[in-house]
């Protein structure tokens, strides 16, 4: 059962020692790891002499998320895994995450992604946990993506997208999918660097669908939902700038 993760960066070596922090608590691991990194500089890029010895780490010119994700694939065919994980640089992953969706396509042989429609987010400014969705059983975002390497035969991102890429991705909703636990995939994190503001959910969330959880002192709620130990707690409050 191995696993491939892919995690296109840029400018984001503020968060890599959060983001290594989620993926060191796996409780399945990956045997391969792609970096695929476009930074603007060598000190906003992640730093190499942290990844293991099974990350393959490229530097890129700045490209669109779609064509990202598609250079990650393309690296990432070059190795064996069965399992292909999309993992975001810069959100919160519980223990689970890979394991998860792996379960989730093990016992759904005709699916070929594993996803959750509902995530849950924390936006950092506001100190507000809440929840995005669910839309609809064949949707997801790729933060939340486990995929079968089959799927790859005929399918890919639409290069040009800066946003929104799994509708081209998944055939416009019409891949077969399997839903994972929310709660055990994926906190995505708002804060003032996103390439999209995560902070517009709260200013229409019929829209979002989305729900807030609870907006009094929110991180408590955050760190006691996921069970988050100290030295993961003190680090996440030290990059995301949160008391």
């Amino acid at each position: 059962m191995s696993v491939c993760v892919c995690i296109p960066t840029r400018n984001r070596r503020w968060t890599q020692d959060f983001s290594l922090s989620c993926m060191n608590r796996q409780d399945l691991q990956p045997t391969v790891w792609i970096v695929l990194d476009a930074s603007d500089s060598d000190d906003q890029a992640w730093n190499r002499s942290l990844l293991p010895p099974h990350a393959v780490y490229a530097r890129i010119e700045n490209k669109p998320i779609g064509e990202m994700r598609n250079r990650c694939i393309a690296m990432a065919l070059e190795h064996e895994w069965e399992y292909l994980v999309f993992w975001d640089d810069d959100d919160y992953y519980p223990p689970t995450r890979i394991s998860s969706g792996v379960k989730a396509l093990k016992a759904t042989p005709d699916a070929d992604i594993a996803a959750s429609s509902k995530m849950y987010l924390f936006l950092t400014r506001e100190n507000v946990l809440l929840t995005s969705g669910p839309f609809h059983d064949n949707h997801g975002t790729a933060a939340t993506y486990t995929i079968r390497r089959r799927y790859f035969d005929k399918n890919r991102f639409d290069p040009k997208k800066t946003m929104a890429e799994e509708l081209s991705f998944t055939r416009e909703w019409t891949a077969k999918m399997v839903q994972v636990n929310s709660e055990e995939t994926i906190v995505v994190m708002g804060h003032p660097q996103n390439t999209v503001d995560k902070s517009q959910i709260l200013k229409d969330p019929a829209m979002f669908m989305s729900k807030v959880v609870n907006d009094v002192n929110g991180k408590q709620v955050f760190r006691s939902r996921w069970s988050l130990p100290q030295s993961q707690w003190d680090l996440w409050k030290s990059t995301f700038s949160v008391s």
